[in-house]
């Protein structure tokens, strides 16, 4: 759900990014700023299951039958 900012609410980028448009974070557990010599980031996407770009298996929870459409990586 999206909360326009304003008063009571919080800025639209979380305080550890670094970048405004950074889509990453180095929070994986506590403390993992002083186990590693440099923050760990890690990627995600997410996709709908709608058959925009993954195949529509109706109510998937089985993550080995998600495949993607055709021409699905090369558009991402």
């Amino acid at each position: 759900m999206f909360t326009p900012r304003g008063a009571g609410n919080p800025p639209a980028v979380r305080q550890d990014q670094v970048e405004p448009d950074q889509r990453r974070s180095a929070r994986v557990y506590a403390g993992a700023d002083r186990a590693c010599s440099r923050p760990v980031l890690f990627d995600a996407v997410l996709l709908d299951r709608d058959g925009t770009l993954i195949e529509d298996v109706p109510f998937n929870g089985d993550p080995e039958k998600v495949r993607p459409v055709p021409g699905a990586r090369v558009a991402v």
